[in-house]
């Protein structure tokens, strides 16, 4: 996006603040503008932001001209302001702060919805500890069924009760994994338009993969239990070895992969946006590069991705609930 002010100029009563003033910034591009103190940089800014509007002069985005009302008309295009100093109303909560400019508004009175501004925070958060929770009963599960090689595991499988919880399982994934859809695009959106493009979509490509990866094991380790209870087809001791191998190769190589790749990503995105603070990053990182480097990860290191998990859903129920008002 090139972003050009042409001829600028803003006066105030008894002083010329900006004097036809031109300035041109390339897609990509860094500028700084320098000035002494009473030499109109930041009224040029706020002219740019929309809090104050140029008596003459144009902006322009990629050649066209932008006539900008109001700092809401500014951000909608993709302009966007960090303030030499704080913008915040000392007596509000950091919730009401972060509305201000974009208020939500219930009923036909237009009253101010105090809560709006962290009903998503907190849905996120619950999002995380119910797919964490039932990810976890599920591998519990799963895991529980016995080796290819055991000489019970044929009787094993027959039993109807078994059958039942790896069914059950199965289900539970399927949840699992919706609530965890949930979960991912609530915290894209807190980190906005601050999310760094590259790891936003190693974050999300690497949560998709992941989570088919889940539900394909699954379907894989129950399908004897699927064939016999919900098919009514007999299970072979051939097929109990073909299914929960390829399973348990799904769930402790690849997933514990993706999860890797997951956490690496998703504790970038927070660490550039601001969202994490450094413990937070520097468990993100650690738990990461442990699931990349165990040679040959097994059912034991399945467990730190929704302990992970419950921990970020933590961070952001404190970040939500941990600070009272701003001064």
């Amino acid at each position: 996006m090139g972003l050009e002010l042409k001829e600028i100029t803003k006066r105030f009563p008894g002083v010329i603040a900006n004097d036809a003033v031109n300035l041109g910034v390339a897609e990509g591009e860094v500028v700084a503008l320098l000035g002494e103190n009473g030499a109109g940089k930041s009224t040029l800014m706020n002219v740019l932001y929309g809090l104050y509007s140029a008596d003459s002069g144009e902006i322009l985005i990629d050649g066209e001209p932008l006539t900008l009302g109001s700092p809401s008309e500014s951000i909608a295009a993709g302009i966007g302001m960090v303030h030499q100093h704080f913008m915040l109303v000392p007596v509000f909560t950091v919730a009401e702060n972060l509305m201000l400019g974009n208020e939500s508004t219930r009923g036909r009175l237009g009253v101010l919805d105090r809560r709006a501004a962290t009903k998503r925070i907190e849905a996120a958060a619950l999002a995380g500890v119910v797919h964490a929770v039932l990810y976890a009963t599920a591998m519990v599960l799963l895991f529980n069924a016995p080796a290819p090689n055991d000489e019970d595991a044929l009787a094993w499988y027959l039993d109807v009760g078994n059958q039942q919880s790896l069914v059950t399982a199965v289900n539970l994934l399927a949840i699992s994994s919706i609530a965890f859809l949930w979960f991912i695009a609530v915290i894209r959106r807190r980190a906005g338009d601050r999310e760094n493009p590259f790891f936003g979509t190693v974050f999300l490509g690497s949560a998709l993969v992941m989570a088919g990866t889940w539900l394909v094991a699954g379907v894989l380790i129950a399908t004897p239990a699927l064939s016999d209870y919900v098919f009514g087809t007999p299970v072979t001791g051939d097929g109990i070895a073909f299914a929960r191998s390829a399973g348990l190769a799904l769930l402790t190589l690849v997933s514990t992969r993706f999860q890797a790749v997951f956490i690496i990503a998703s504790t970038t995105v927070g660490r550039l946006s601001g969202s994490f603070g450094r413990p937070l990053v520097i468990l993100g990182y650690a738990v990461g590069a442990v699931l990349v480097v165990s040679p040959f990860p097994s059912s034991s290191l399945v467990w730190l991705y929704p302990a992970w998990v419950v921990i970020l859903s933590g961070h952001l129920m404190i970040a939500r609930r941990g600070f009272g008002t701003l001064s």
